[in-house]
C-alpha cells in the first residue's frame, strides 16, 4: 500500500467533486431558464395571444430571477375602464390567468403601476400618482381574490409618469401599463 497513491487518489476525488459542484449551478440555471421560458409560453397560451404580435397587450420577459409581465392598457384591449382603476373584463381575465400562474408556481410578486404624461383626469385632487398606485393596487386585490396568497406580494408601487418605457416619448400610450415582476421563491 503506497501512501502517495492514497493522496493522489484523494486529490483526484476532490478535483472531480469540485468540477461536479461547478457544473451543478450552471445546470440548475439552465433548468430554471427552461422552466421560466415554459411558464412564459404557457402564459401566452392561457391568454390566447400570439407571441409575435407587434403591439402585444401583454409582454412576458424572462429575467435573471423570474419573469417580468408588462400589461399594456391599449385602446384595442384596455385593461382599465377609461382613466380609472376599474379593470375591464379583459383586465380581469388577464389577472385571473396571472393569479393561476403565481399560485401554481408560488412566485413572489411586485406590482408597479405607470401612466403616460398628459392624461386629463376629472378630479382636481386626483393625479397620475394616485391613478398609477390605484391601478397597481387594483391588480393586487384581484390577484388575492383569485387565490394568490397575500404573503407572496412583496410590493405595490405607483410611479405616475416618471418611468416611461425606453425609446418611447412620455406621452406614448405604451406607458399606460402595469408591470408585475415574478420571482422564484
Amino acid at each position: 500500500f503506497n501512501k502517495d497513491n492514497q493522496n493522489s487518489s484523494s486529490e483526484s476525488k476532490k478535483s472531480d467533486e469540485s468540477a461536479g459542484k461547478e457544473q451543478a449551478p450552471d445546470k440548475d440555471k439552465q433548468i430554471e431558464l427552461t422552466f421560466l421560458n415554459s411558464v412564459a409560453a404557457d402564459f401566452y397560451r392561457l391568454l390566447h395571444l400570439d407571441e409575435n404580435l407587434e403591439q402585444k397587450p401583454v409582454d412576458v420577459q424572462v429575467t435573471s430571477d423570474g419573469l417580468r409581465l408588462t400589461l399594456f392598457d391599449r385602446a384595442k384591449r384596455p385593461l382599465f375602464e377609461g382613466e380609472s382603476a376599474e379593470l375591464t373584463e379583459w383586465g380581469r381575465f388577464v389577472m385571473q390567468s396571472i393569479a393561476w400562474t403565481i399560485d401554481r408556481h408560488q412566485f413572489r410578486v411586485t406590482i408597479d403601476g405607470h401612466t403616460k404624461t398628459g392624461l386629463e383626469l376629472k378630479k382636481e385632487d386626483y393625479g397620475l400618482w394616485e391613478l398609477s398606485a390605484d391601478r397597481a393596487n387594483a391588480a393586487r386585490r384581484l390577484l388575492v381574490y383569485y387565490a394568490v396568497d397575500a404573503k407572496l406580494i412583496d410590493r405595490v408601487t405607483g410611479y405616475a409618469d416618471t418611468r416611461p418605457l425606453d425609446g418611447q416619448p412620455p406621452t406614448a400610450d405604451a406607458n399606460q401599463r402595469i408591470t408585475l415582476s415574478l420571482t422564484l421563491t
